[in-house]
């Protein structure tokens, strides 16, 4: 859509197409602007070589850009490999994991079993002092929440979706407080919680 425009007056031109493959991918033009001075077949000749030498060097020029887009192309796809090699593993090794911790759940979930089992019976049993019952209510309850801690391993070696819920702080401390009773007395270490009641 565009031309050159020439404005110096040319007495005689060659033009010679620029190949590649037998595709014609531009064109060279020499021109002689001096009277009398044509050009001759052996200028012809020349120009041709020219103009083929010209083609070769385009041509290298866009393979070369080629052959370092598909090497940054090999560079992407050799990173993505390692990376999905390294999530693999990750996966192999977390699933190795994930069996261990299911076989050791599955061994502490036994005797735990017998201890929920032992100490509610005993709390059921009547005639036990007040102190014995309320020592047995803290052996039960903990008991309980590792049986839980051990659904949690169990399930942790069976990935499923999170499930998100709300729990009460302060009965959290207050259970902890309890665990720690005997330490805290034997240390003489005297906590006192004091929080409001509709904290969240």
């Amino acid at each position: 859509e565009h031309g050159l425009e020439c404005k110096v007056a040319v007495f005689s031109g060659i033009l010679v197409p620029l190949c590649y493959h037998e595709k014609v991918f531009g064109l060279l033009y020499l021109g002689r602007a001096r009277l009398q001075e044509h050009f001759t077949g052996e200028d012809l000749h020349y120009a041709t070589m020219f103009a083929s030498q010209i083609a070769h060097t385009v041509r290298n020029s866009s393979l070369y850009d080629d052959l370092n887009e598909k090497i940054a192309n090999l560079r992407k796809a050799q990173e993505e490999l390692t990376s999905a090699k390294s999530i693999l593993q990750e996966k192999e090794h977390l699933a190795k994991l994930g069996f261990m911790i299911s076989g050791m759940a599955h061994e502490i979930n036994n005797p735990l079993n017998a201890v929920i089992g032992y100490s509610d019976l005993l709390l059921q049993t009547s005639g036990v002092q007040i102190e014995m019952r309320e020592q047995l209510g803290i052996v039960f309850s903990e008991a309980k929440r590792c049986h839980e801690l051990v659904q949690d391993l169990l399930a942790y070696s069976r990935p499923r979706m999170p499930h998100w819920q709300t729990v009460d702080l302060i009965s959290v401390v207050r259970e902890t407080l309890d665990i720690l009773f005997f330490e805290l007395k034997r240390s003489a270490v005297e906590v006192r919680v004091n929080a409001p009641a509709n904290l969240p």
